[in-house]
Formats: C-alpha cells, sequence, structure tokens
C-alpha cells in the first residue's frame, strides 16, 4: 500500500514537471522500466536515489518519503532526512567496494597459488617447465579480465572488455610458441579480431539501449549467423577441411525467429508502459 501510495505521488510529480518517463530516467541515470516500477508500487528507488528524485521532481525529500506534498516542510526535518540518507549511502558504499576489494585480493592470491602449484607438479612430473607456461598465460589474461570487474570504481565493464582487447593476441601468440603450433596463432588472428568486434557492439547495444535490452539482445541474436559463417569461413582459409558443416539455414531462421521474439517482448513492453502497466 505504501508503494503504490509513493508510486502515485512520483507519478504526479513527474507530470506536473513535464517530464516522461524516459526523461526523470534518463536524469537519474535508470532506466524508464524502473520509473514505471515506481509509479506502479511493484518496486521502491534505491535509497542513494531519493535525493536526486527528489530534486529532479522539484519536491522535498520528506514529501517523496510520504507519498504526499506537504503545505510546509520543515526545514529542520528535510535536513535530517538528507543527512540519514547521505550517510546509510556512504556505509552501502563502503561495504561494497570492501566487497569487491576482498574479492580482488581473492582473486590474485588464488591465481598467484594456482601458478606456483603448477609451477612444482610440472617441474615435479617432467624435471622442467613446460605445459606450466599455457596455465601461467590463461591466469595472467584471467586476472588481467577479472581484476576490473572487482578493483576499478567506475567503468568496470569498458576496462574488462580493453584488457581482453589488448591481451587477446599476446595470449595467442604464448600458446601458440608453448605449445610449437603456429596455426593456433594464425587462427586466433583471424577469429579473435571479428570475436572481439561482435563483443563490443554487444557492449555498445546494452549501453546505449538501457530501456530497450531486449531489443539489444534481437539485434545481437540476428547478427550471431552471418558472425558464425564467417568465423568457419575463416577456419576453413586457415585450416581447410576443419570448417563446420552445420546448416546454415537452420540457424539463420532459427535466429530470426528469436530475434523477432526479442524485438516483439520489446515492443509490448513499451506499450505497456505506455498505458501504466
Amino acid at each position: 500500500m505504501e508503494n503504490q501510495k509513493i508510486g502515485a505521488f512520483i507519478c504526479g510529480a513527474r507530470k506536473a514537471r513535464g517530464l516522461t518517463q524516459k526523461q526523470l530516467a534518463e536524469a537519474l541515470g535508470v532506466t524508464d522500466k524502473a520509473v514505471s516500477k515506481w509509479e506502479r508500487g511493484v518496486s521502491c528507488p534505491d535509497i542513494s536515489l531519493l535525493t536526486p528524485l527528489a530534486g529532479a521532481l522539484g519536491v522535498a525529500v520528506t514529501e517523496l518519503l510520504a507519498g504526499e506534498p506537504q503545505a510546509a516542510p520543515v526545514p529542520e526535518a528535510e535536513a535530517q532526512v538528507q543527512t540519514a540518507l547521505t550517510y546509510s549511502a556512504s556505509v552501502a558504499g563502503q561495504r561494497w567496494a570492501r566487497a569487491r576489494w576482498y574479492g580482488f585480493v581473492g582473486l590474485t592470491f588464488s591465481c598467484l597459488a594456482a601458478a606456483f602449484i603448477c609451477f612444482i607438479c610440472d617441474f615435479a612430473t617432467s624435471e622442467r617447465l613446460s605445459w606450466s607456461f599455457i596455465v601461467l598465460s590463461s591466469l595472467v589474461l584471467g586476472w588481467a579480465v577479472s581484476a576490473p570487474l572487482l578493483a576499478a570504481r567506475r567503468g568496470r565493464i569498458l576496462k574488462a572488455m580493453l584488457a581482453l582487447t589488448l591481451l587477446l593476441l599476446p595470449y595467442l601468440g604464448s600458446l601458440s610458441l608453448v605449445l610449437g603450433q603456429p596455426a593456433v596463432f594464425k587462427l586466433g588472428a583471424a577469429i579473435g579480431p571479428l570475436s572481439l568486434a561482435y563483443l563490443w557492439l554487444a557492449f555498445l547495444l546494452f549501453k546505449k539501449l538501457p530501456g530497450h535490452r531486449w531489443t539489444a539482445g534481437g539485434i545481437l541474436v540476428v547478427l550471431a549467423p552471418p558472425l558464425n559463417m564467417a568465423v568457419n569461413g575463416l577456419i576453413e582459409r586457415v585450416l581447410p577441411g576443419q570448417g563446420s558443416s552445420s546448416d546454415f539455414l537452420i540457424n539463420l531462421v532459427s535466429c530470426l525467429l528469436l530475434g523477432a521474439f526479442c524485438f516483439g517482448a520489446d515492443l509490448m513492453l513499451a506499450l505497456g508502459r505506455r498505458k501504466g502497466f
């Protein structure tokens, strides 16, 4: 009941300011789906969003929490609420940052321990270091891609993508050198950039279309068959006779149907938001 009251107040204040759900969402850095859920009473704004939400709607935080306008908001009460919200958000942020730091330390320690154990096992079984370098290079790549997700304060996914982009070819080169198989690097150098381009496209689509994730997913699904065909063509060129024999037509039709479902789902959600469902 309280959620419904607050949601109705947010909806009324938004319309009074002449804002659409999308405009309010952009001002707060959230999706229009989130705003729709608030206004329908399905969920409440995060505590860290209460102050900027109140500012965007031109209301006091105490009014927002009460779910109704106040004739004359008490400045002292408003200041106390603001202080409490700031402190709560700060504590939550510190806890999350501490948890991510512990995760980063645990990841680093685990990678170092795994590398050390592999070196010992490799030397104990063959009296020289051979396959352990494969494990080491894999651990370095995994650590470099995973570390930004835990240690970076901002742009974690972007930094992880950059690490993968910069280290993929050196990683493939190290594998090719250790294995003594030049074809590993040759094939990886052909397929890697194409796969990275697809991952970057996925990253940009979900970043630029935060309120239309089904559409972003649909675009990626539709583009999957051409990517698969291009990858198979590169494999066939580098390693003749090793390309996949999967039926391209079946894959194409399946992906088109799945893509149509994603686009339709996004359209239905958009219509539902407009009607207030």
